[in-house]
């Protein structure tokens, strides 16, 4: 009988351990799912923010544009905005949005001159654009870049994908539809939007000659001289 009950002690035991080591596995395993579920809760918001974040400096882009002269797959051109009222794209005013894939990028250019320049050496390179030059991404990119007043402005890292398409045909576009995806091949958030320009010049956008033209403003080309009296 002692032999029996040191034997049944020792099963016992055994068990003991067994459901031990498998109650730690148990733990263990639960305490890295939870683990791994935190971590993949706090990159998908960060993601979400991120995204969040860059669609809409895309959209107050697009918005206040005057025109989409340019899309390629990784180039956006705009006419971003009629800084001094005069009715004309000039050199400052044009503003180049750039997906870098290769370093999940997002990034705009535009030039931008120092405050303390004088007036006269402004007037000088902020030459007006004619709208048939700005009518090709790559182009504009490759003269832009190399001004050296341009400043590039990252609007968002850990860009996976990103596309924009205009409708109609640049430079006839009022509305643009944009993709965004940020995050890595393993996680990754996705967002769609579309928007429109709302203060566009497409109606002074005509075709001179084969070539895209900005049709002047009312007054801009007035030369008609007053009657002289004799």
């Amino acid at each position: 009988m002692k032999h029996n009950a040191r034997a049944l002690t020792i099963v016992e035991l055994m068990m003991g351990l067994s459901i031990t080591v498998l109650t730690g596995l148990t733990i263990a395993g639960v305490t890295t799912a939870l683990t791994n579920a935190y971590s993949s809760t706090e990159q998908f918001h960060e993601h979400l923010q991120v995204a969040r974040t860059a669609m809409n400096d895309i959209q107050k882009m697009v918005k206040k544009s005057k025109l989409v002269t340019a899309v390629s797959d990784d180039k956006t051109v705009f006419w971003a905005e009629d800084t001094n009222g005069d009715g004309q794209i000039n050199h400052s005013e044009v503003s180049i949005l750039r997906y870098k894939s290769s370093a999940g990028k997002l990034q705009e250019y535009r030039v931008q001159y120092p405050d303390d320049m004088s007036q006269s050496m402004r007037d000088a390179l902020d030459v007006v654009e004619p709208l048939a030059g700005l009518t090709n991404a790559q182009s504009v990119f490759r003269r832009f870049k190399n001004d050296s007043y341009i400043v590039k402005t990252t609007l968002s890292t850990g860009v996976k994908t990103f596309s924009l398409a205009a409708s109609p045909d640049p430079p006839f576009s009022k509305l643009v539809g944009i993709d965004l995806e940020i995050g890595s091949a393993g996680s990754s958030m996705t967002l769609r939007s579309a928007c429109a320009l709302r203060a566009d010049a497409v109606g002074r956008v005509g075709i001179s000659d084969d070539e895209y033209v900005l049709i002047p403003l009312d007054g801009d080309d007035d030369d008609d001289d007053d009657d002289d009296d004799d």
